[in-house]
């Protein structure tokens, strides 16, 4: 084994040493939701395109497609089970409508990898254009996984942002000046009573 093989399999253990610290970081997330009984506001974009992405770097460093490429199979197989871990526990801590939605997300994953992996172990006869064709995609859904994030932040941000306008808009009606309708009866009354009195002209004796 010379130099060069040596450095790339140790780069590539520390990096699945790292993906599986980043596989499980959303472990006290879950433990919490499991504790609860439910997803509350947690959404599953992030874990659904982090499953897809794992599934389309499996299918990478299968020997008939990128060969030599063990470590990859093994950190990306192991990220496929756990991101199924938390799925299933999406699935069954969810709403009904909610749970609908994430079925209908994992089976168009599903029929995804198919189609791929058909395409390419039928349209493509080299390794060289295999490695291509999955590679790419692979790209494609590193990006994505690395964006599903921004779907729950796109949500908090509209949420705060209804919050503030609702709670500038209280403030602000709070502060105009009431019409005279608005004043309660007995307040009226002294008023008008003290107003009376003041325009009432002095008797001289």
């Amino acid at each position: 084994m010379s130099a060069a093989d040596i450095a790339r399999t140790v780069v590539g253990i520390i990096g699945n040493i790292i993906s599986a610290f980043m596989f499980l970081s959303p472990l006290p997330t879950f433990i919490g939701i499991c504790k609860k009984g439910s997803v509350e506001q947690y959404s599953a974009a992030p874990y659904l395109a982090t499953l897809v992405n794992c599934m389309v770097w499996t299918l990478y460093g299968l020997p008939i497609v990128h060969p030599h490429s063990l470590l990859v199979v093994t950190i990306n197989g192991s990220g496929c089970v756990i991101e199924i871990i938390y799925v299933t526990l999406f699935l069954i801590y969810s709403h009904r409508s909610k749970r609908l939605k994430i079925l209908l997300w994992l089976v168009v994953e599903l029929i995804f990898i198919a189609a791929l992996t058909v395409i390419t172990l039928t349209m493509a006869h080299t390794v060289k254009e295999r490695s291509s064709i999955v590679g790419t995609t692979c790209i494609l859904f590193n990006i994505m996984m690395y964006a599903s994030p921004l779907a729950v932040m796109t949500a908090s941000v509209h949420h705060n942002w209804t919050f503030s306008r609702w709670f500038f808009n209280s403030e602000q009606t709070q502060k105009e000046p009431r019409s005279p309708d608005d004043v309660p009866p007995e307040i009226s009354d002294r008023t008008a009573t003290a107003r009376a009195h003041t325009r009432r002209p002095f008797n001289r004796e």
